[in-house]
């Protein structure tokens, strides 16, 4: 699939960067061994995954959030922290059908899901921040292709 408007390179950086951490940190057990990992990882995926996916699913309707501003942040935080609960709800199951120790104990699962929402709030932050931006370019690109519908 084409997108007429991608995202800018940042948010492929930052997709291969939570995905490296995840990675490593299953491959080489950095979630043990290493003291904030699960932490920083936690952080990192979720405020890449927000960022991008949050502009993604809400692009055809930025419009909406010009004059609300407040509502895209809540908007974006909120679709954040599904994210990062549904993780915990699938780390939850994959321990009971598997037996692993993904979500050791509910501290853990609780700071996982504290760290989420800083990762969610910040992503929504800086969406809210670059907006305008993606809106002024929506706008043109809608007014070429009126003007080319009309040509």
């Amino acid at each position: 699939m084409h997108l007429q408007d991608p995202l800018p390179p940042v948010f492929d950086f930052l997709f291969v960067l939570a995905a490296l951490l995840n990675a490593g940190g299953f491959a080489f057990s950095w979630y043990k061994l290493l003291g904030p990992y699960d932490s920083v990882a936690h952080g990192i995926t979720t405020f890449a995954i927000t960022l991008s996916l949050g502009f993604l699913l809400y692009r055809e309707r930025l419009d909406a959030f010009d004059k609300k501003r407040w509502l895209f942040v809540i908007t974006i935080a909120a679709f954040g922290l599904a994210i990062g609960a549904l993780w915990e709800i699938a780390e939850w199951s994959v321990d009971q059908l598997a037996g692993t120790r993904l979500a050791p104990s509910l501290t853990d699962t609780v700071t996982d899901l504290m760290v989420d929402a800083v990762g969610s709030f910040a992503a929504a932050l800086l969406a809210n921040w670059g907006l305008p931006e993606r809106i002024a370019k929506l706008r043109q690109q809608k007014r070429r292709s009126l003007i080319s519908r009309s040509s």
